[in-house]
């Protein structure tokens, strides 16, 4: 960021790194700014809608899941990155629905976004159900 301040790219490693601190406020403050100067890239979306859930602003995440949702409509939208604006808005049965076919389309984002080894997917790591779509990809 000190080196460029206009870098989408230093921006949303400095939210998601914020997020993964644990540091939900500045994750969305930065997620604001990342947003305004990247045209809502789906990242940044993502991870918004996880920092507002682990603010206890569900409503909150839920509309930037819809959000995401409408742009789905109209353009690609990763659907990993669906799948975690969806557990953040607890919506489980979408939430599945968008990693299984993140799976079946072997969606990039899976890899990052989805892995078991950072906490990021911990609420779809919750779903008996989203196990079960992954552990073919994990174990196989």
């Amino acid at each position: 960021m000190e080196l460029d301040n206009e870098s989408y790219l230093a921006r949303f490693i400095l939210q998601f790194v914020l997020h993964v601190g644990g540091q939900f406020e500045e994750c969305v403050a930065v997620g604001d700014a990342a947003l305004a100067m990247s045209g809502r890239h789906s990242w940044s979306m993502a991870t918004l809608a996880m920092a507002l859930a682990d603010l206890g602003k569900s409503e909150d995440a839920d509309a930037v899941y819809a959000e995401m949702q409408a742009r789905g409509r109209r353009q690609y939208v990763p659907p990993a990155l669906l799948a975690l604006a969806a557990s953040a808005a607890a919506r489980e049965e979408e939430a599945v629905t968008h990693a299984r076919e993140a799976y079946h389309i072997r969606d990039p984002h899976c890899e990052f976004f989805l892995s078991r080894h950072i906490d990021f997917g911990r609420k779809l790591y919750a779903y008996s159900r989203f196990r079960e779509i992954v552990a073919p990809f994990i174990n196989g």
